[in-house]
């Protein structure tokens, strides 16, 4: 299930896997309602504008238009199995959808809902995305047990980190600072990871038993390897 508002709080969209409805808060009706043929509707998401509406189903996901409910301007195909995530960047200039059971993610412009990119950098099943608030930025979780950060505008994997607890997890980008991320799980455990490469090699330093190479050296620009050459 998924439910989501839109910015300024005159619209809500909740899909309950067989359907999904979109009211209006100030008056409580209905203004639109799908149901769902062939899968369960577990995604919905408006714009950061609010004016477009991405539904999910089985392997695909409709757009529509704030208001204009009876004309899709885009169908997004080509998904493993049932939409489970959905997640515009600030800008509204992409969206990402997670494919349930599945390490697929696949990241389309919306200028012109051509694909921009697909990932399956993962081990195991995708649980969760989130994109960065500068937009710069986008983070998976998975059942593999690894948080992988890309780059939002080419999807190049930038950084894979280890995660703890059991269970789904699910993933936000601190709201103070983008070089961390929240990450709880289903055991209950909540954890804030960093993903600033000064403090991952200090993090790396501290629980090192040897030296680093040079080569990791001139990968990572580590000045105090500099200093000793």
């Amino acid at each position: 299930m998924d439910a989501d508002l839109t910015p300024d709080g005159r619209l809500v969209a909740a899909a309950d896997r067989q359907s999904t409805t979109v009211w209006d808060t100030q008056t409580g009706s209905i203004v639109a309602g799908w149901s769902v043929e062939g899968g369960w509707a577990d995604g919905v998401r408006f714009s950061p504008e609010g004016d477009m509406l991405v539904v999910g189903a089985a392997d695909a996901a409709t757009v529509f238009r704030t208001g204009h409910w009876d004309e899709p301007i885009a169908r997004l195909t080509g998904l493993d199995y049932t939409v489970r995530h959905i997640d515009f960047d600030p800008s509204g200039s992409l969206v990402a959808i997670q494919s349930s059971e599945s390490n697929h993610v696949k990241v389309w412009n919306t200028a012109a809902w051509d694909v921009a990119y697909e990932l399956r950098e993962h081990d195991g099943n995708v649980t969760d995305l989130d994109f960065s608030p500068n937009g710069q930025l986008l983070v998976t979780v998975s059942e593999d047990n690894t948080a992988r950060v890309f780059d939002a505008g080419t999807g190049d994997l930038l950084v894979v980190l280890p995660i703890p607890g059991e269970g789904e997890r699910f993933v936000r980008f601190a709201p103070w600072d983008p070089d961390h991320l929240i990450v709880a799980s289903e055991d209950g455990l909540v954890s804030v990871l960093t993903i600033d490469t000064d403090e991952l090699i200090d993090v790396a330093g501290n629980k090192l038993f040897r030296d680093f190479t040079p080569a990791e050296c001139e990968r990572f620009g580590i000045d105090r390897c500099m200093a000793d050459s």
